[in-house]
């Protein structure tokens, strides 16, 4: 005993515009859009703007960190550390990547 259900049309609102395919234009145009990047200085252009050469104010910036010795070395060892963790799954595993077993070499690989 089952009921079938009519699916009912959705109509939009008169207030929504649109056209004859019940498309709606939007409320922008494209030339209402931002053509660059508000960060980026309007003087750089190649690696510069993508990041590949220090701007100014970022080589500044990264010499006052150096600076504060305690936060740059605390930097490093976190880097040191942090790479360490990545090979953790090899370094403490409980199967081992290589073991000498009665003077021959074996390996699970």
């Amino acid at each position: 005993m089952s009921a079938e259900i009519e699916p009912v049309p959705i109509e939009a609102p008169e207030h929504a515009g649109g056209n004859e395919a019940g498309q709606v234009a939007p409320d922008w145009a494209p030339s209402d859009l931002p053509t660059a990047a508000p960060d980026v200085e309007p003087g750089l252009e190649g690696r510069a703007a993508r990041g590949g050469r220090l701007t100014p104010i970022n080589r500044r910036r990264l010499a006052v960190f150096r600076r504060h010795r305690r936060g740059f070395w605390s930097a490093i060892a976190f880097a040191v550390i942090f790479t360490v963790s990545l090979f953790s799954e090899v370094i403490a595993n409980d199967r081992p990547i290589l073991i000498s077993y009665r003077g021959e070499w074996l390996s699970p690989l």
